[in-house]
């Protein structure tokens, strides 16, 4: 859960390393924060929803690096984001 107002963008991230395939990447609850994933260095995904995931392609096993991206300046009251990834079989 997240609350208050941040000064400055800011996340909460966690870094996991996948063995290749294909993957669907969404969030559930708020839309806000927004959940991403960071790959090959300045390229992000941002997650899609259950409805409509977002995919990831990987190639060979890759790190990868999913936060939560806190807005500069904008409230957050009780927001509650669960991201989520899965493999496409």
């Amino acid at each position: 859960m997240v609350n208050g107002t941040p000064s400055d963008w800011g996340g909460i991230y966690q870094d996991i390393t996948p063995e290749a395939g294909s993957y669907l990447f969404w969030q559930t609850g708020d839309r806000l924060p927004l959940a991403r994933c960071l790959h090959s260095g300045s390229s992000f995904t941002d997650a899609g929803t259950s409805d409509k995931p977002a995919t990831i392609t990987l190639t060979e096993t890759t790190s990868l690096r999913f936060q939560l991206t806190l807005r500069a300046e904008h409230t957050y009251k009780d927001a509650r984001v669960t991201p989520v990834l899965i493999k496409n079989k």
